[in-house]
């Protein structure tokens, strides 16, 4: 609702939930942390970010570690999003964290091409820090989403890159699949809306 719905009063609350949590995290219902935290991010500035990557090193839980660490994926500035990025590889993240920031930088498509570009350019770095069942995957994950695009070009970098970690092109190629089935079922289901329609004169 305070997303997609753009409703305001729904946007103030959450907000005024988030605050609340960071004065008490005792103040609201556990599970809505992790969503109040993300709306706080979206229109948060950089003293915003600061904090929540102060609260995320000082945090005495996994899981609160977690909360902070998701929000700070979360945020729309395009330069807090670069700062986030290279934060996964600057701060102290364990190797099971690091996808976590940009899973919501991933929301849009622009930020999906974005976290693509990122992970060809820190390849090395990246993979060198994860299990090897965690970097054969890091390629796909990237470019899942897109059929012509995100997934022609991880191809294209498998190809040009020497130290790709091996299985790393089966798995995209598992992703690729997944991908064009998604799109084969969105056109049958365009297709069946778009006759229904027709059958009733619209």
């Amino acid at each position: 609702m305070a997303g997609w719905g753009q409703d305001q009063r729904i946007r103030h609350f959450a907000d005024s939930l988030a605050e609340a949590y960071l004065l008490n995290p005792q103040a609201i219902d556990v599970n809505l942390i992790n969503t109040v935290l993300v709306r706080s991010s979206r229109e948060g500035d950089l003293e915003r970010f600061k904090d929540y990557q102060s609260r995320f090193e000082t945090a005495n839980s996994s899981q609160e570690r977690r909360y902070f660490l998701n929000a700070l994926g979360y945020f729309k500035d395009d330069a807090l999003q670069d700062l986030a990025l290279e934060y996964i590889l600057t701060g102290p993240l364990r190797s099971n964290e690091l996808t976590i920031i940009s899973g919501g930088i991933r929301n849009t498509d622009a930020g999906k091409d974005k976290v693509m570009r990122w992970i060809m350019e820190n390849y090395s770095d990246l993979t060198s820090r994860m299990p090897t069942h965690s970097a054969i995957t890091i390629l796909g994950y990237g470019a899942n989403g897109n059929i012509s695009g995100r997934i022609s070009r991880a191809r294209d970098f498998i190809h040009k890159t020497k130290d790709i970690i091996p299985g790393t092109e089966g798995y995209l190629a598992k992703i690729e699949e997944e991908v064009l089935d998604r799109e084969r079922l969105r056109i049958q289901v365009i297709r069946s809306i778009e006759k229904y329609l027709s059958d009733q004169g619209q």
